[in-house]
């Protein structure tokens, strides 16, 4: 199948608000690309691909894209876009550029190393070799055209995260999974069960396939958010955007085990008040809010 990679270039403190936009656009799942941060990110991940020039071009702003099939309407989803961008008063560059499902998944073989988590879990691609020190948990990726590679501070917040809160036997629910890697990552900590839902239908099969490639046994559905979970767990995750974390707020505890916890990422730290308001407000207390290179990730019981 052929997809049209449509990509933003915006002001870096208009990221939030346009990745806000793109999601509502289109349910697909969104990638960012934080150009500010890029020249550093690939210094810690000791990478000599990036192109200093373009780097140092494009600090200040972010790119975001999603991956629309051809069997969308374009046209649409383009003034979609260009009216709310209008409407909120973000300044931005728009490109749409072709691009083939399979070209899609090997390009992120050039560029995706083992990534450190700062807990137990390393995330390592399905296709590399990598010989583990002796509390390290290997969790085997390729995140294909979903989000989630362990390599954006988001993910990474929300992997150490699940490092203290999954107790052995324990159920996670992970809302919006993309690629799986948190719900595959709880079980390898020792979670006795794990759901995995996103409204991808692209994100659902890549994270079936993850599960696979990692030998565990997670529950993956197609869900708009809690549209189609039932039950309850002892813990809760959704690494997504603010926005749509607000969105889902009144809903969350209905899905919480007496004693059971949320932990929210996607958010970026400007925001991160506004969504600890919007968590409390529906009953939830926040426990702490960690941060990453201006991320941030919250912790609720």
């Amino acid at each position: 199948m052929i997809y049209t990679d449509v990509a933003a270039r915006v002001r870096t403190a208009d990221t939030e608000a346009a990745s806000a936009v793109f999601t509502m656009a289109y349910d697909g799942g969104i990638c960012v690309e934080d150009c500010s941060d890029i020249a550093e990110a690939a210094a810690v991940m000791r990478m000599d691909y990036i192109d200093r020039e373009l780097a140092e071009r494009n600090k200040g702003f972010s790119i975001i894209h999603l991956y629309l099939p051809e069997t969308e309407d374009l046209n649409a989803v383009s003034d979609f876009i260009k009216e709310r961008f209008a409407a909120d008063g973000i300044e931005y560059e728009l490109s749409f550029n072709p691009v083939a499902e399979e070209d899609f998944a090997n390009a992120w073989k050039a560029y995706y190393e083992p990534v450190k988590t700062g807990g137990r879990v390393t995330v390592v691609p399905s296709w590399k070799d990598y010989e583990p020190e002796d509390d390290e948990i290997i969790l085997k990726m390729d995140p294909e055209m979903a989000f989630g590679s362990g390599t954006h501070e988001s993910t990474r917040l929300c992997l150490g995260e699940l490092d203290k809160l999954v107790k052995s036997g324990c159920s996670v629910l992970d809302v919006g999974c993309g690629s799986g890697i948190l719900a595959i990552a709880s079980m390898l900590l020792g979670a006795g069960s794990a759901e995995a839902c996103d409204v991808d239908g692209i994100s659902v099969e890549t994270a079936k396939r993850n599960c696979e490639k990692n030998g565990v046994d997670v529950k993956v559905y197609r869900s708009d958010l809690f549209s189609a979970v039932e039950g309850r767990f002892d813990v809760v995750c959704a690494n997504i955007v603010a926005d749509i974390i607000i969105r889902m707020a009144p809903e969350i505890k209905a899905h919480m085990n007496a004693g059971g916890v949320f932990l929210c990422s996607g958010i970026i730290s400007e925001r991160a008040g506004e969504v600890r308001d919007a968590l409390s407000a529906h009953g939830l207390t926040v426990l702490r809010t960690d941060e990453l290179n201006g991320w941030s990730a919250i912790v609720c019981e």
